[in-house]
C-alpha cells in the first residue's frame, strides 16, 4: 500500500500517514494508493474520492483536523475508508436513477433517503474498523 501525503509539513505528514496506516488493511482489494491532500474548503473534517481505474483513493483533510489529536483523526480516517465500500452504490444512484425516476422531485427525495442510509452504513463500518483495529493492536 502506497500512501502519499502532500500539502503539509514533514511532522504532519508523518502523523497522518501513521494514523491512516492503522486502517489500510480494511481497504478493499482494489485500493493500491492513497493520496492525502489539504481540503480546499476547510469544513473541519475530511472527504474522499475514488478512481478505481487507477486503484487510487484521494483523501482530503481539513486544516482543523490535521491539528487534532490522533484519537480524533483515526475515526475520521476509518469513516472515509468505509466509503470505499459504498462508492459504487453512490455512483449508480447518481448515474442511473435519474433515467429511471423521472417524476419531478421524486429522484431528489429517493436520493436523499438512500444517501442517509448509505451514510449510516458507512458509520457502522467505521465503528467496526475502529473496534477490530483496537482489538488487533491491543
Amino acid at each position: 500500500m502506497r500512501i502519499v501525503v502532500t500539502d503539509f509539513d514533514t511532522e504532519v505528514c508523518k502523523r497522518l500517514e501513521d494514523a491512516l496506516s492503522r486502517f489500510t488493511h480494511w481497504l478493499p482489494y482494489w485500493v493500491n494508493e492513497i493520496y492525502i491532500y489539504r481540503q480546499p474548503k476547510d469544513n473541519g473534517g475530511a472527504s474522499c474520492r475514488f478512481d478505481k481505474r487507477y486503484r487510487r483513493m484521494c483523501l482530503y483533510v481539513s486544516g482543523e483536523l490535521v491539528h487534532s489529536n490522533i484519537e480524533d483523526i483515526e475515526p475520521v480516517f476509518a469513516h472515509e475508508i468505509a466509503h470505499a465500500y459504498n462508492g459504487d452504490i453512490c455512483m449508480c444512484l447518481d448515474t442511473y436513477m435519474p433515467t429511471i425516476i423521472k417524476e419531478e422531485g421524486t429522484f431528489e427525495l429517493t436520493r436523499a433517503i438512500f444517501m442517509e442510509r448509505i451514510e449510516e452504513q458507512t458509520q457502522d463500518l467505521a465503528f467496526l474498523f475502529l473496534d477490530k483495529t483496537e482489538a488487533r493492536d491491543g
